[in-house]
């Protein structure tokens, strides 16, 4: 694989999403699978630092709207860990996805559980500030 240096961020990743996409997206596949069992498994923690690497691979891959679904993932468990920061940052990056892919397809329903997570991390914050 060989990639100019002339060449931007957006474009550089482009490229590796068109020449190794699949791959990224398999293991963003394995390592997200390995999150859901820790976070069922109640290892919040080890579910959080897998779905963060996922999320670094998921930058690669090629499976776009899948990343939702991850992202979703890891603001429930910061939220059940009680990171309300990084809720906040996943919900964040949440609607970013949700807002890019709003012109492609329906992502109504996907909109609802996100804004189910913003109003307990609305909560939380409001017990944390009181």
């Amino acid at each position: 694989m060989t990639i100019a240096c002339s060449m931007d961020y957006s474009t550089f990743r482009q490229s590796i999403v068109q020449q190794q996409g699949k791959l990224f997206s398999r293991i963003v596949e394995v390592l997200f699978e390995q999150a859901v069992k820790f976070a069922d498994s109640g290892q919040i923690e080890d579910a959080l630092a897998v779905g963060n690497d996922a999320l670094t691979f998921a930058k690669y891959s090629d499976a776009g709207y899948a990343n939702l679904y991850l992202v979703g993932l890891l603001c429930q468990a910061s939220l059940d860990n009680g990171q309300l920061q990084s809720a906040k940052n996943f919900f964040r990056l949440g609607m970013e996805i949700i807002q890019i892919g709003e012109q492609e397809e329906s992502y109504e329903n996907d909109m609802d559980a996100f804004l189910d997570l913003k109003v307990r991390m609305d909560r939380e914050n409001d017990v944390k500030h009181q």
